[in-house]
């Protein structure tokens, strides 16, 4: 299930916190944030009206803050600002800090820092929340993740990503997905962000499992053995290949490696570099096992399913509902507009995403994604 959460700041005016309760799961709000210039922090002025209202109202409420710390030092403070913000507050969200552009211009006194030193504040600030007791999150866009930080050193914690386009591609296991920044919202006025929710809201996040192995540094091929073999193992073990984590790369690992390049565009040579690297930790994991295929499920392409199931026929008796190929990559979880689709129809696409297979009435009139479970059983 997805829950739908709002997420406001002082460019948001709720004039009717009651009517907001109504449509939302949830909302967010920007506790305060480190002026991009002279570095002050300093508490959102809607801060303490947001959350009162939400709370009088029964909307669970979580805050984020936006983060412009040039160091280790300056994260812990914010962390801290952030906590003396809310002690008077229950937060069913984590606290999350905010990481990307301070401005339009990109001359806020953190946007020309290197990726291992904003990575350094942002796990600072995370690190300095769990400490005083609270979950930490991280929000940033879906390309930032990877392009601004190092994602094997802030995976761990509680993703909050945010891609208007379509589902996030480039990180794993994230916790909600900020779909839009221009819907509507009753008791709001003007375009609100939203985003979808993942985990029950106000229970914690399961702990992501960490891969244990120090990450290679060279090129991994067959015959390579040691530490980085058994960290290419279990990381291609999260895709279903269930291998044995025995630091040996033999045949069997050989054959997953070039499985995994061939369904992610990679060179299909079964050699692991840093490409094939950066695809094998990158790729998102949350939607795509809903109905147990897919991403992280071990079945990626429509090919590996007989042949029988590629052309078939609904019969007029049996219809299933379709979705809309557009609205799918928007609403991958949650209920959408569907309609019914029946008589003979194809496989269009052989990928398989979020579950879902692509197809096409014969006639080309009807077109759209059915659920892969609903189509095995045909």
């Amino acid at each position: 299930m997805a829950y739908k959460v709002i997420d406001i700041s002082k460019y948001n005016i709720v004039s009717n916190y009651a009517s907001l309760a109504t449509a939302v799961d949830g909302a967010i709000i920007r506790s305060g944030y480190r002026s991009y210039k002279l570095g002050k922090l300093t508490e959102d002025p809607l801060f303490k009206t947001h959350i009162e209202g939400c709370v009088k109202n029964n909307i669970p409420v979580g805050i984020y803050f936006f983060t412009t710390a040039v160091n280790i030092e300056e994260a812990k403070q914010e962390a801290e600002f952030a906590v003396g913000l809310i002690k008077n507050y229950k937060l069913s969200f984590p606290i999350f800090v905010d990481t990307e552009m301070s401005n339009n211009n990109h001359n806020g006194r953190s946007d020309s820092l290197n990726k291992v030193v904003r990575t350094s504040c942002i796990v600072a600030f995370c690190e300095r929340i769990k400490q005083l007791g609270y979950e930490a999150g991280i929000y940033a866009s879906d390309s930032w993740f990877v392009s601004q930080l190092e994602f094997d050193r802030v995976k761990g914690y509680n993703l909050w990503v945010a891609s208007y386009s379509k589902a996030p591609v480039r990180v794993s296991n994230y916790t909600g997905w900020q779909f839009s920044s221009s819907q509507s919202a009753p008791g709001v006025n003007g375009r609100v962000d939203i985003s979808y929710w993942y985990v029950e809201i106000g229970k914690k996040a399961p702990e992501q499992k960490v891969n244990p192995y120090k990450k290679p540094t060279g090129l991994l091929r067959k015959g390579s053995k040691g530490e980085g073999v058994k960290w290419l193992q279990y990381e291609l073990n999260k895709y279903g290949y269930a291998l044995k984590v025995d630091g040996d790369f033999g045949n069997l690992t050989l054959n997953a490696v070039r499985q995994f390049q061939a369904k992610h565009n990679l060179a299909r040579d079964g050699v692991v570099g840093p490409k094939t690297m950066g695809v094998l930790i990158s790729i998102v994991s949350v939607a795509a096992p809903v109905y147990g295929f897919g991403v992280g499920g071990g079945l990626d392409t429509i090919d590996e399913l007989p042949e029988d199931l590629q052309t078939f026929e609904f019969e007029p008796d049996t219809v299933f509902e379709i979705e809309d190929w557009i609205d799918m990559y928007r609403y991958p979880i949650s209920i959408i507009p569907a309609y019914k689709v029946s008589g003979e129809c194809v496989i269009v696409d052989t990928a398989i995403k979020f579950g879902k297979v692509q197809i096409s009435s014969t006639d080309g009139l009807q077109h759209g994604w059915i659920k892969l479970e609903d189509l095995k059983a045909l």
